[in-house]
């Protein structure tokens, strides 16, 4: 089955509030009534026409912002101006870096937004906006504010999943000049589905025998098809083409899929038969459970010709192989196999993230455990230095914890 979505790639989407990058929005009526930490000069004017704002009629006069939590990269000023040819301009002045001037306006006393651009690198927290120039034509005001930048520390990089087990993971990762320790987040993705009708086919058109006697070919099988690697004593019908043999010697035979991340709105259709009118005329599906033993999901009919049967497997869990045996005691029972289908008829789903740990570090390794086996994870780091100050996270990884494969197999 094709894999409508990537993790890594879908990763600002899956995980709420990806980065810390911050905005602030000023309203200046609420910010000249709220002691919001803004601070301007004697010469500067309030005003209540358009709503209560700074007003800038005298050379000097300025507007000055409190110290943010983060480097600032930009400021974005709705403002007006009494002309649209002044002498007089507002000048923005980052606490780092240098200073900016406001463009004329395209229309008299209309509002209008205009961005000032800082140099992330110049570390502003701070800037005061003041009335410059000459004359007296030009009465500005000011009447909100977005202010944006980015974390006063670097996020951490080079995040890896070393180690990697069936209920745990190691992770590592470079911190930045400063850090002093670590946020970790990890989230466990649930799955998705893909469209409507995608299904997963096998035919075994690659499995030919042309001698006159059945040949050993698990290992063949299993290495072509990596999704039956937990099969055994698979073998070809002599003289056959696209058909694989489930047989039972001194030990019993299987055929063995790794499974699904969801079997919901999940069928399967397989075609078998067989060989001998002597034999045994059922052929028990089921899936293996997480202690090894196996769970029936149906016992399906069968003849001396291929006879395709359909099952719904929505009731299986998650991950869970899905195995086809041989019931009963008769040693000479042989099931003939020449077409398999996993076709999922629920609807197209996408995936979703669920915050499973949340943790601090005061090292960049840290192992978690007790997670699921075969599941997938999305993880990301971020970083705080001495005075508190947190970083964006890092690049999400994906890490998928190994699958259980049963040494043993319990028939119930």
């Amino acid at each position: 089955m094709k894999t409508a979505f990537h993790l890594v790639a879908l990763a600002a989407l899956l995980i709420p509030s990806l980065l810390f990058a911050s905005t602030i929005d000023v309203t200046f009526d609420a910010a000249l009534t709220n002691a919001t930490g803004w601070v301007y000069s004697e010469k500067m004017q309030r005003s209540s026409t358009g709503g209560e704002h700074f007003y800038f009629n005298t050379i000097g006069s300025f507007v000055k912002s409190p110290v943010f939590p983060f480097r600032i990269t930009s400021v974005r000023l709705e403002l007006s101006c009494s002309s649209t040819t002044p002498t007089r301009h507002l000048a923005i002045v980052p606490s780092a870096g240098e200073s900016l001037q406001s463009a004329d306006v395209s229309a008299k006393d209309k509002k209008e937004f205009q961005t000032f651009a800082f140099d992330g690198s110049d570390a502003a927290r701070s800037f005061e906006i003041v009335l410059t120039g000459s004359g007296q034509t030009g009465n500005w005001h000011l009447y909100s504010a977005e202010i944006a930048g980015v974390p006063l520390i670097a996020p951490p990089d080079g995040l890896a999943a070393p180690v990697v087990k069936r209920d745990r993971f190691t992770l590592r990762w470079d911190n930045p000049d400063g850090a002093v320790s670590n946020r970790v987040e990890i989230f466990e993705v649930q799955p998705g589905k893909d469209d409507k009708g995608a299904s997963v086919e096998y035919d075994f058109s690659d499995f030919r025998n042309d001698t006159g006697n059945a040949r050993d070919a698990t290992d063949e099988f299993t290495n072509s098809i990596p999704a039956f690697a937990g099969s055994s004593l698979i073998r070809l019908p002599a003289n056959s083409s696209g058909t694989i043999q489930i047989s039972k010697d001194d030990t019993k035979g299987y055929l063995v899929h790794s499974g699904f991340a969801d079997f919901s709105g999940m069928s399967l259709a397989v075609s078998a038969r067989i060989p001998t009118d002597s034999q045994g005329k059922v052929f028990g599906i089921g899936y293996i459970a997480a202690d090894g033993a196996t769970n029936e999901v149906a016992s399906l009919p069968l003849s001396l010709d291929f006879t395709t049967n359909t099952v719904s497997l929505a009731d299986v869990p998650p991950r869970s192989p899905i195995i086809f045996n041989t019931q009963g005691a008769n040693s000479k029972r042989i099931v003939h196999v020449d077409y398999l289908a996993f076709t999922d008829t629920s609807a197209c789903v996408p995936p979703s993230t669920n915050l499973v740990a949340s943790f601090f570090a005061t090292a960049p390794t840290v192992d978690r455990k007790g997670l699921r086996p075969g599941a997938d994870y999305l993880v990301r780091v971020s970083a705080f230095d001495a005075g508190g100050n947190e970083s964006d996270f890092s690049d999400p990884l994906a890490v998928r914890t190994l699958a259980t494969i049963p040494t043993t197999i319990t028939l119930r």
